[in-house]
């Protein structure tokens, strides 16, 4: 998962003043090595080019955090929630299977998809909330439809360098 992006200047680790940025991702400051090196088994699994920020009215999304080049791989996501042919089925029976499917997410998971945002045209439907963020945010594959926590944050432009 990529860093949120936090206030410049300031060490992840011990808030004191600092300009040593990580040298991969450019995401995080650090005040010394030492406080660099004591974050390095959180961080090295968050080393990615890109950066978690709020969007007013939009929500969370991804930023660069350094220039990319292009045909660069930037991060691997994984499917954890797969909804097999969902326009084939019964509400109450996607219903269920979205709640099953939540369930067995881990807390961090739960609490990455309860931040997505919710389709905005099912704002005032009385349809469940999960069914709202899962439409707003899930990705076709053939006939079925997948929720990716990292890539739901995702927006892009065909302009290049935007």
């Amino acid at each position: 998962m990529p860093e949120t992006l936090r206030q410049a200047g300031v060490c992840l680790v011990c808030g004191a003043p600092g300009d040593k940025r990580c040298g991969a991702c450019h995401s995080v400051t650090y005040c010394s090595q030492d406080c660099q090196r004591e974050d390095w088994a959180r961080h090295s699994d968050n080393c990615v080019p890109v950066m978690i920020t709020e969007y007013e009215g939009k929500g969370r999304g991804l930023v660069a955090s350094r220039d990319i080049k292009m045909g660069e791989l930037i991060f691997n996501d994984t499917a954890v929630i797969t909804m097999l042919n969902p326009n084939g089925r019964a509400y109450e029976d996607n219903r269920k299977f979205l709640m099953d499917q939540i369930g067995k997410l881990s807390e961090e998971q739960k609490a990455q998809f309860y931040s997505l945002m919710p389709h905005k045209e099912y704002a005032n439907i009385g349809i469940l909330e999960e069914l709202k963020i899962f439409s707003g945010n899930s990705k076709p594959l053939g006939d079925d439809e997948r929720i990716f926590l990292t890539l739901a944050l995702i927006n892009h432009s065909c302009s290049p360098n935007a």
